[in-house]
Order: C-alpha cells, then sequence, then structure tokens
C-alpha cells in the first residue's frame, strides 16, 4: 500500500462518517484531538476527498506550511488544489521592500478561495488576517488572454495599468509589461514565468513563456491569466473617495485642536 491509498483508512474510524455529516451542515464545528504529525494532514486529505470543498488551514507557525503542504501531496492531493498564503512584510512595513512574488502567491491563494471551488489553502494566522480586497472584487478585476484573441493595445494598456501592472523597458518581476512595436511582454502576477505575445494585426499570433534572465523562449502557452498586481485594487473612482475621506477627516481634526487651544499638536 502506498501513502496515496492511506487516507481511505480513515474512513472507517468510529466517528468520522459523524464529523463529515456535521461539517456539512455548516452550523456547527468540531474538536479533533490527539493528532501529531502526518496524521493531521492525513484527516485533512480524506476531509477534502469527500468533500471537495474549500479548506483554510491556520497553522501556528510558518514552517509549517510547507511541512503540512509536502505532507498532503504525500497523501495524494493534487498539487493543483494546493496554495500557500505567505504574510506580506512590505504591505504594512514601509522600510520594507516589497516581495513581488509573495503578493503574487497571496493573490494565488485568494483567488482559489474567492472562486469558490474546492482547494486547500494554508496560512498562518497573520497571513489570514491580513487586510486584503473583497473576494468579488479581485475576481472581477483579472481577465484571461488565449491564443488567437483580437486585442486592441489601447484598450489593453489601460486595463493593466488599472490592475496595477507598471511599463518597463524590461520584464524583470511580476506586475510588469514592456511594449515594442506589435510585441508585448507580459510578467502576471501569479505566474512563474513572463509570456511574450506577437500580435500579427490585432489577433494573438503567439504566446510563449520565456526566461527573463536568457530572454530565450521555454514553452507555448493557450492562454494567460492576469490578476490585479496588489491586494488594493486603486482605480481613479477609489483614489478620489479615498482623497475626500482623508480632507474631511483633517478638516475635523483641525477644528478640534484649534478648538482644544492646544498650538503644539496644531504645528505637528
Amino acid at each position: 500500500m502506498n501513502l496515496a491509498e492511506l487516507p481511505q483508512i480513515v474512513d472507517r474510524l468510529d466517528g468520522f462518517d459523524d464529523l463529515i455529516a456535521a461539517l456539512r451542515t455548516g452550523r456547527t464545528h468540531r474538536q479533533i484531538e490527539g493528532l501529531a504529525g502526518a496524521v493531521k494532514a492525513l484527516f485533512l486529505t480524506r476531509i477534502f476527498q469527500r468533500e471537495r470543498s474549500r479548506v483554510l488551514v491556520v497553522v501556528p507557525q510558518i514552517e509549517q506550511t510547507q511541512h503540512l503542504q509536502d505532507d498532503l501531496l504525500s497523501f495524494g492531493v493534487p498539487e493543483s488544489y494546493l496554495n500557500t498564503l505567505p504574510v506580506s512584510v512590505g504591505m504594512r512595513m514601509m522600510n520594507e521592500p516589497l516581495d513581488f512574488r509573495m503578493i503574487g502567491e497571496r493573490i494565488s491563494a485568494l483567488n482559489a478561495l474567492a472562486s469558490g471551488k474546492p482547494c486547500i489553502v494554508i496560512g498562518t494566522a497573520e497571513a489570514v488576517f491580513q487586510r486584503t480586497m473583497p473576494p468579488e472584487e479581485l475576481t472581477s478585476a483579472g481577465f484571461i488572454l488565449h491564443m488567437g484573441d483580437k486585442v486592441s493595445f489601447e484598450t489593453l494598456l489601460p486595463r493593466l495599468i488599472d490592475l496595477g501592472y507598471e511599463s518597463e523597458n524590461t520584464v524583470t518581476r511580476p506586475g510588469q509589461y514592456s511594449r515594442r512595436g506589435g510585441i508585448l511582454d507580459l510578467y502576471p502576477a501569479t505566474a512563474e514565468y513572463p509570456v511574450r505575445l506577437e500580435l500579427f494585426g490585432d489577433e494573438i499570433d503567439s504566446m510563449r513563456e520565456f526566461d527573463i534572465s536568457t530572454q530565450r523562449s521555454r514553452q507555448p502557452c493557450g492562454e494567460i491569466y492576469l490578476s490585479p498586481s496588489r491586494e488594493m485594487h486603486l482605480d481613479t473612482a477609489r483614489v478620489n473617495r479615498a482623497v475626500q475621506t482623508i480632507s474631511s477627516m483633517l478638516t475635523a481634526r483641525l477644528r478640534q485642536i484649534a478648538v482644544s487651544g492646544d498650538r503644539a499638536a496644531f504645528d505637528t
């Protein structure tokens, strides 16, 4: 018997069917004690196999994220269903540089949860409780480009900018794009490699992944998904509302200081 066959044995345990029935109601919680090491992943695997739903796993330490993911893979959970939700340090600490690959990992995990499709997302409490955009906004903002699609740079490029993508001479990290005539290099926020699109007229004639260090093509692809490159979608309307809100709050605060007569607070 290989490891992928072990989860089925869990069905024989007393109370496991009751646990599954309780989870299906969605109106209660159950506490399971005494599970150590890889046994946690064994139970989680069987629950996922039986339910085929979205599962969010909160682990105490970031190191346990990879350990749990490795165990789940060993017990037969396909890699396509697994996502890790890291903490995006640069988004909450102004003196820390943004880690764009980590942002891409977070967006991939959040997309998986927001899609409503079966998935397992693993992260620490800090990662789970980090503020982000509403799920319906995340899923509606992204779009897919297919081989053979007819596109116009006049409409595509502003759409990329709206999603937070930045124009560069050469793409070097997720969240960038570069145009040279009828060639458009895109580095999707959630992708491992950038993609080069070649247009024939207004039709996508070629779509291939390429290596950023050698610029050599890796393999063709039939489609690419372009998600927001940030967890906050800053469109013009939202920015204007934020400016108005901040201005109103500042005006109200200045009035409070003026009434209190606190000159030192006013100067600062």
